[in-house]
């Protein structure tokens, strides 16, 4: 009854301004086009830099599993926290990795360390992606030098393998603008 009566007075309006239905028909798709091209939420070469306040080579070690990635672009060392600080909210870092000193140290007796990561929350989705990111890399890291240092093979009764359908590459503008 009533939502019946609605459509039939909006489309009676639609059709004697020309403009309005232009609006509304055009509009909606324009808007769709520009912010879905406008906007991206993809994560690849963001810039980082490390606070190596250890200096060994079990943290060199480290640093280099960020550098070997394609989502990471190494900025020069950070001097000190006023330069971290800095760095980050000049924009010029969207990630900063601070690893502590004696990390080689503690490592080696079995220490549990604990690896600073400074993320840049002004995208937050983003943000939680990067936290991923490097989540991700550390546990490869960890499994990687109990594999080569320690000689134990990690493994589990399964694993879990992501797959991603619609969007395999994971890209932001697809999945804003249908194609």
């Amino acid at each position: 009854g009533r939502a019946f009566s609605y459509t039939l007075r909006e489309t009676l309006e639609l059709r004697r301004d020309p403009v309005r239905a232009t609006l509304a028909l055009l509009g909606s798709a324009i808007l769709m086009f520009i912010i879905g091209y406008g906007i991206n939420l993809d994560v690849e070469n963001l810039t980082y830099a490390l606070l190596d306040r250890d200096q060994t080579v079990l943290s060199q070690n480290y640093s280099l599993n960020l550098s070997g990635s394609r989502y990471f672009v190494e900025k020069p060392p950070i001097a000190d926290y006023e330069d971290l600080d800095r760095r980050m909210r000049n924009g010029e870092l969207s990630l900063a990795i601070e690893i502590p000193p004696g990390f080689a140290r503690d490592i080696e007796r079995g220490t549990p360390v604990t690896i600073g990561a400074w993320v840049d929350g002004a995208m937050p989705t983003r943000a939680e992606t990067v936290r991923g990111y490097v989540q991700a890399m550390h546990g490869m890291w960890l499994a990687d030098m109990a594999t080569h240092r320690l000689g134990i093979t990690l493994t589990s009764a399964s694993t879990l393998e992501t797959r991603y359908r619609y969007n395999p590459d994971v890209k932001s503008l697809p999945a804003m603008v249908p194609a």
